[in-house]
């Protein structure tokens, strides 16, 4: 991923900034209770993760935080990939990304 980033032209970013970058696209896009969803979702992953790079996310990683997520619920397993995935389309349109990691 990394050799595909620098060769790509994609942009480095660690997962706190682009949730700030991404919390101002909710922000205009979401209802306010679907903003918040996803940024209190996103908070729960960046605890779980560390404040990894973009690029150093893989499918594994989240396996691993979306059967965490899991032990609460199905439903709060199924919640919480679908904003990861949406978070993580974002990511490639805006060239923080080539692929999503939850396309698992």
């Amino acid at each position: 991923e990394v050799q595909k980033r620098e060769s790509s032209g994609i942009i480095p970013i660690r997962l706190d900034e682009f949730i700030n970058k991404f919390r101002s696209h909710s922000a205009y896009v979401h209802v306010y209770s679907t903003s918040k969803d996803y940024l209190s979702e996103l908070k729960l992953f960046i605890k779980f993760t560390g404040n990894l790079h973009l690029s150093e996310l893989t499918q594994k990683k989240m396996n691993e935080y979306l059967r965490e997520r899991g032990k609460v619920s199905v439903h709060t397993s199924s919640k919480a990939l679908r904003y990861l995935k949406s978070f993580f389309n974002w990511a490639i349109t805006e060239q923080y990304l080539l692929e999503n990691p939850c396309q698992c």
